[in-house]
């Protein structure tokens, strides 16, 4: 497993749980690894969404549908590994 993978379980650990000793959270992220049901994923398209009142854009994610008002790399909601703005495949 690559360390984003690592990373991003500890951050959902941490958002999900409210506040996680950071070291308590690590080690549950190398058991979750160690288990197999995390693999590295390809990454989700943002789907865009336009305000209907102001015309401003907003992001759907096509895993959890729950919505964004900017694009990441990971959605914040689900954890989804997401094509954001530092990563755009054009």
């Amino acid at each position: 497993m690559t360390e984003s993978v690592f990373d991003r379980l500890v951050k959902i650990l941490d958002t999900n749980c409210g506040y996680v000793e950071e070291e308590e959270a690590k080690v549950v992220a190398r058991r979750l690894l160690r288990s197999g049901l995390f693999r590295e994923e390809k990454a989700q398209e943002w789907k865009i969404l336009f305000n209907a009142l102001d015309g401003t854009p907003r992001y759907s994610c096509p895993i959890c549908k729950e919505i964004e008002w900017k694009k990441s790399n990971y959605c914040p909601n689900c954890g989804a590994k997401m094509n954001g703005e530092t990563n755009d495949v054009r």
